[in-house]
């Protein structure tokens, strides 16, 4: 178990590493700063594809509404960061169905092993996914996009859409006309 100061502080250190993700993207969308001074080679966000292609035009940065990290222990003990994920909830449905299972089977050591209400996350994301929709939508659909039920993210996906209340839906079953 991690003790509750080194949990905040791991908590503290992966907060601002999400505002320095937002403002690399705020950046990659806007003045491109990063890029003219080298930092980031532009054969990186040429080369991307797809995903940063509209960082090429005059479109407002997108809000970073999930920012996630995959952290190891070190053999010093030292945490390190080897992977991050941005605006997909990844391990979030794992963690919830493994949190919600944990309580079960052992009520009684949730304390003692730091798990705390994901309430509170989920309430926080659905606000925050809410705040994304274009402006001027009251009460905006909200889906969560997976592929088939035999890929391998299928069922954290469909356990993250139970957690936030929200219809699962597959990439075929989304269709985008006049915009909307």
């Amino acid at each position: 178990a991690i003790d509750a100061a080194t949990r905040a502080d791991l908590a503290a250190g992966l907060a601002e590493r999400a505002e320095v993700l937002a403002a690399v993207t705020a950046d990659l969308f806007g003045p491109r700063l990063l890029v003219s001074e080298g930092i980031v080679p532009v054969e990186a966000l040429a080369g991307h594809g797809t995903t940063l292609r509209s960082a090429w035009f005059d479109e407002e940065a997108p809000p970073l509404t999930v920012a996630g990290a995959d952290v190891v222990v070190d053999a010093g003990g030292a945490f390190r960061v080897v992977a991050d994920a941005t605006d997909v909830p990844g391990g979030d449905g794992h963690a919830f169905l493994a949190r919600s299972i944990s309580t079960r089977v052992l009520p009684r050591a949730r304390p003692s092993l730091g798990l705390r209400d994901h309430r509170a996350y989920t309430r926080a994301l659905r606000s925050v996914l809410a705040r994304a929709a274009p402006a001027g939508q009251a009460s905006p659909r909200i889906v969560v996009v997976t592929g088939p039920p035999d890929e391998p993210g299928f069922v954290e996906n469909a356990y993250v859409a139970t957690q936030l209340g929200y219809n699962l839906a597959e990439s075929g079953d989304v269709v985008v006309r006049g915009g909307r």
